[in-house]
């Protein structure tokens, strides 16, 4: 007998088939799955790559570190202008200010000669552009009401003493002028004599004896005193002109 052919098998096939599609389809999903991590992990990469080597190329700039012998030298610095603009005078007390020999208060007594002399004596040392005189006093002896006083005794001294100054030299410049232009005048007239009068007679001889020492003595005190008398007193002008510009301050110590 024939054996009929079994009508299952092509169902088992086509399940087969089926199964085997599924099974490459999920291969190829994994597959898929796999490629799309391995390109996300590539752009990842990638990136980071890029940040890196921006982070190179951006790199801060170093910071200097401050030298502290720089900086110890520009607060030196710093300290000698100030030193520069400060005339600083230390007293034991008030009266160390003022004249032994004055008994008056301190708004009329006399400021004592080793004060001011001191006084010269460091403002040699400074520039003529100090803005402050500073008085160190010791703590236990100040006195805020005193130091007013003093203070203003102190800048009416020093105006009074600037304004006498400019006025001596003033009068020493003029006097000195008057004596030289004296002094050409005689000259010209001693020559004008000498050639106008040919013959000598005893009035022109006693004319020119007379004019001609005196023109060149007048004519040289005259320069003397512009040139020598006038700048002698120009330093202790100056002096009290700094002075006059001066803050006056008082210090503890």
């Amino acid at each position: 007998m024939d054996k009929k052919p079994d009508a299952k098998a092509p169902e088992v096939k086509g399940a087969e088939n089926k199964a085997e599609k599924a099974s490459d389809s999920k291969t190829s999903e994994k597959k898929e799955e796999k490629k799309s991590e391995t390109k996300t992990a590539e752009t990842k990469s990638s990136e980071v790559k890029i940040t890196e080597t921006k982070s190179a190329e951006v790199k801060p700039t170093d910071t200097k570190t401050a030298d502290p012998k720089v900086e110890a030298l520009s607060a030196e610095e710093k300290q000698k202008l100030l030193e520069l603009t400060q005339l600083s005078l230390w007293i034991d007390e008030y009266d160390d200010i003022f004249s032994d020999f004055d008994p008056r208060s301190y708004q009329q007594r006399a400021l004592s000669d080793d004060f001011l002399s001191e006084a010269k004596k460091v403002s040699k040392e400074r520039p003529s552009g100090a803005t402050e005189l500073k008085l160190l006093v010791p703590e236990s002896k100040r006195n805020p009401s005193h130091e007013t006083v003093i203070r203003k005794r102190l800048r009416d001294h020093f105006k009074l003493q600037q304004i006498l100054l400019e006025k001596e030299v003033k009068s020493v410049i003029q006097r000195g002028a008057f004596f030289a232009i004296t002094g050409l005048v005689l000259m010209i007239a001693t020559t004008y004599i000498l050639f106008t009068f040919e013959e000598k007679n005893l009035i022109v001889s006693f004319l020119i004896t007379l004019f001609e020492p005196a023109s060149w003595f007048l004519f040289w005190e005259g320069a003397g005193l512009i040139l020598f008398e006038a700048k002698e007193k120009k330093p202790e002008l100056e002096f009290y002109e700094k002075l006059v510009k001066c803050e006056i301050k008082f210090f503890p110590y």
